[in-house]
């Protein structure tokens, strides 16, 4: 007795008993079986927006006992058209049976969904922007506030001494000219005008007067000083 090879000759049948299940606005399973006794590789899944003149989805299922397949990412409320094809050695199937399918209008919990993402998104930007106009009315008040203190002991200071307009600095930190040793020439010390005293908060304060913390700039060099002022019956001369 001699045996022949089979050889196949023809393309494998498509699937048959197709159905679109469990249809949502962006998805969809489609089933399908294959018919025993024929030589089959791949089953193809291809489809498209209904109008589209080609199919430009292609899914290949090499494994052909799975006989399902779950459709994502597709556009709410469209309709659609499916094929599906099997495939071997010779070629695909011919005359593949084709389904419609019509995807759901898109789930009114989505659109609560993005209105409650957008509604948080507008707190959060109205509590940031009410955060940062705070802040920024803080730094106004608090510059407003030194510039009013240093008006305020420009102008006491100006007022207890107006038969001198500026004042003396006795410190050797800012340029102090010192007397040579012997020296018939008296010493000589920088002359502070009123803007060159950067007045910034008050120190200390008694029966005497009070001590403010300050900050000197004179001809690029600055120092911090408390400068004492005194009262009126004490003296006539506030000292650094």
């Amino acid at each position: 007795m001699t045996f022949h090879p089979i050889i196949f000759t023809d393309v494998s049948p498509p699937p048959t008993h197709i159905n679109v299940l469990n249809i949502t606005d962006s998805s969809a399973i489609v089933t399908w079986t294959i018919e025993e006794g024929h030589s089959i590789s791949t089953v193809i899944i291809r489809y498209k927006l209904f109008g589209d003149t080609e199919y430009n989805h292609d899914i290949k299922i090499r494994n052909i006992t799975i006989t399902q397949y779950q459709l994502k990412g597709l556009e709410a409320d469209s309709p659609y058209l499916i094929e599906l094809c099997t495939e071997n050695n010779i070629g695909q199937s011919l005359h593949n049976p084709v389904r419609e399918l019509k995807t759901r209008k898109e789930a009114k919990g989505s659109y609560e969904s993005k209105d409650s993402n957008m509604l948080l998104i507008a707190i959060l930007g109205s509590a940031g922007m009410t955060c940062l106009t705070i802040l920024l009315a803080f730094l106004i008040m608090l510059q407003l506030k030194r510039a009013n203190f240093q008006h305020r002991m420009a102008q006491a200071f100006q007022n207890g001494v107006r038969e001198e307009p500026v004042v003396q600095f006795n410190a050797g930190t800012l340029n102090h000219l010192r007397k040579a040793k012997n020296s018939p020439e008296p010493v000589e010390y920088p002359v502070l005008e009123w803007n060159d005293i950067k007045f910034q908060d008050v120190i200390g304060e008694g029966n005497f007067g009070q001590v403010l913390k300050a900050r000197i700039k004179k001809d690029g060099l600055r120092m911090d000083a408390a400068i004492k002022r005194m009262k009126a019956k004490e003296t006539r001369r506030s000292k650094l």
